[in-house]
C-alpha cells in the first residue's frame, strides 16, 4: 500500500451492505404474490431496489405505493431509514437473452420508466 492509500473501513461498508442489494426475481412462473413478497422483504432488510421483469413493474409500483404507510408502522426506526434513500424498482428489459431489436428495448425501457421504474438492467 502506498503511502497515499487510505486502508478501507469494512465496518462502514459492513453496516451498509444491504443498500447495495437488489433484490431480485426473474422466474419467468413469477406470480403477484411473489412480487409482493419481493418488494416486503426488500423494504425490511433496507435493500437498494428489487429487481423484476418489465411486466411487472407497474404493479409492483402500484403495490409499493398502497402498501408503504402500514409497512413503515411495523418497521418504526428501519422504515425511516428507508425513507431516506426509497426502494428503487428495477426493471430488466430485453430479458434474458437481449436477441431484440435496439428500438424494442427502448421503447421497453421508455414504458417501464413511465410505470415507476427507477433503474433499468438491459440484456
Amino acid at each position: 500500500m502506498s503511502s497515499e492509500e487510505q486502508p478501507i473501513d469494512h465496518t462502514i461498508i459492513e453496516a451498509n451492505l444491504h443498500r447495495y442489494i437488489d433484490h431480485t426475481c426473474l422466474k419467468p412462473d413469477a406470480r403477484p404474490d411473489d412480487i409482493i413478497r419481493l418488494i416486503d422483504e426488500a423494504k425490511r432488510h433496507g435493500f437498494k431496489a428489487v429487481c423484476i421483469n418489465s411486466s411487472y413493474i407497474e404493479f409492483a409500483n402500484k403495490t409499493m405505493m398502497d402498501g408503504s404507510e402500514e409497512l413503515e408502522e411495523d418497521l418504526g426506526q428501519k422504515a425511516a431509514h428507508c425513507e431516506e434513500e426509497p426502494l428503487l424498482l428495477c426493471a430488466t428489459v430485453g430479458f434474458p437473452l437481449g436477441a431484440c431489436m435496439t428500438e424494442v428495448k427502448v421503447e421497453e425501457a421508455r414504458r417501464c420508466i413511465s410505470a415507476g421504474a427507477g433503474e433499468i438492467d438491459m440484456a
